[in-house]
Protein backbone atom coordinates (compact mmCIF):
# COMPACT_ATOMS: atom_id res chain seq x y z
CA UNK A 1 0.00 0.00 0.00
CA UNK A 2 1.07 3.19 -1.13
CA UNK A 3 2.12 5.69 1.93
CA UNK A 4 -0.52 8.30 1.31
CA UNK A 5 -2.99 5.95 1.92
CA UNK A 6 -1.26 5.28 5.76
CA UNK A 7 -2.38 9.23 5.47
CA UNK A 8 -5.66 8.66 3.70
CA UNK A 9 -6.38 5.95 6.88
CA UNK A 10 -5.72 8.69 9.54
CA UNK A 11 -7.13 11.22 7.67
CA UNK A 12 -10.79 9.35 7.94
CA UNK A 13 -10.60 8.06 11.55
CA UNK A 14 -8.99 11.08 13.46
CA UNK A 15 -11.92 13.61 12.64
CA UNK A 16 -14.62 11.60 14.01
CA UNK A 17 -12.72 10.08 17.07
CA UNK A 18 -12.31 13.43 18.24
CA UNK A 19 -16.15 14.25 17.27
CA UNK A 20 -16.89 10.94 19.60
CA UNK A 21 -14.64 12.03 22.16
CA UNK A 22 -16.64 15.71 21.98
CA UNK A 23 -20.11 14.79 22.04
CA UNK A 24 -20.05 12.24 24.89
CA UNK A 25 -23.08 12.96 26.60
CA UNK A 26 -25.14 12.26 23.24
CA UNK A 27 -23.42 8.22 23.29
CA UNK A 28 -26.73 7.43 24.21
CA UNK A 29 -28.92 9.20 21.89
CA UNK A 30 -29.44 6.90 18.07
CA UNK A 31 -29.92 10.47 16.16
CA UNK A 32 -26.31 11.00 16.86
CA UNK A 33 -24.79 7.96 15.56
CA UNK A 34 -26.81 7.95 12.50
CA UNK A 35 -25.87 11.47 11.90
CA UNK A 36 -22.19 10.65 12.49
CA UNK A 37 -22.80 7.56 10.13
CA UNK A 38 -24.11 9.89 7.81
CA UNK A 39 -21.48 12.15 7.93
CA UNK A 40 -18.44 9.40 8.49
CA UNK A 41 -19.78 7.65 4.81
CA UNK A 42 -19.80 11.37 2.66
CA UNK A 43 -16.04 12.52 4.44
CA UNK A 44 -14.76 9.16 3.71
CA UNK A 45 -16.05 9.39 0.01
CA UNK A 46 -14.12 12.73 -0.09
CA UNK A 47 -11.39 11.42 1.71
CA UNK A 48 -10.71 9.14 -1.09
CA UNK A 49 -11.99 10.75 -4.26
CA UNK A 50 -9.60 13.58 -2.76
CA UNK A 51 -6.33 11.60 -2.76
CA UNK A 52 -6.99 8.93 -5.18
CA UNK A 53 -7.66 11.67 -8.36
CA UNK A 54 -6.32 15.04 -7.25
CA UNK A 55 -3.26 13.52 -5.37
CA UNK A 56 -2.45 10.83 -7.47
CA UNK A 57 1.50 10.02 -7.70
CA UNK A 58 2.43 12.60 -4.93
CA UNK A 59 3.85 11.07 -1.13
CA UNK A 60 2.30 12.18 1.58
CA UNK A 61 4.03 11.49 4.78
CA UNK A 62 1.28 10.27 7.38
CA UNK A 63 2.19 13.19 9.95
CA UNK A 64 1.25 16.13 7.07
CA UNK A 65 -2.45 15.48 7.61
CA UNK A 66 -2.84 16.14 11.33
CA UNK A 67 -3.06 19.64 11.33
CA UNK A 68 -5.99 19.28 8.35
CA UNK A 69 -7.39 16.04 10.53
CA UNK A 70 -7.98 18.89 13.08
CA UNK A 71 -9.80 21.13 10.80
CA UNK A 72 -11.78 18.44 9.26
CA UNK A 73 -12.97 17.58 13.09
CA UNK A 74 -14.15 20.99 13.58
CA UNK A 75 -15.78 20.69 10.41
CA UNK A 76 -17.09 16.86 11.34
CA UNK A 77 -18.71 18.35 14.85
CA UNK A 78 -20.72 20.88 13.45
CA UNK A 79 -21.99 19.04 10.53
CA UNK A 80 -23.15 15.93 12.91
CA UNK A 81 -25.01 18.53 14.91
CA UNK A 82 -26.50 20.14 11.94
CA UNK A 83 -27.58 16.64 10.46
CA UNK A 84 -28.69 15.36 14.00
CA UNK A 85 -30.97 18.41 14.32
CA UNK A 86 -32.67 18.03 10.93
CA UNK A 87 -33.15 14.04 11.93
CA UNK A 88 -34.90 14.86 15.46
CA UNK A 89 -36.23 18.75 14.85
CA UNK A 90 -34.53 19.62 17.78
CA UNK A 91 -32.52 22.81 17.64
CA UNK A 92 -30.90 22.65 21.51
CA UNK A 93 -27.10 24.47 21.88
CA UNK A 94 -24.49 22.09 23.26
CA UNK A 95 -21.20 22.12 25.13
CA UNK A 96 -18.46 19.81 24.00
CA UNK A 97 -16.44 18.48 26.37
CA UNK A 98 -12.74 18.86 25.17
Amino acid sequence: MPQKWHAAIMLILLPPAMTIMGYRLWWARLSFWISLTICLVVHTLAVWVFFQYALGNVRIGTLFVIPFALVEAVILIIAVKKVSDKLTGEHKTVRLLF
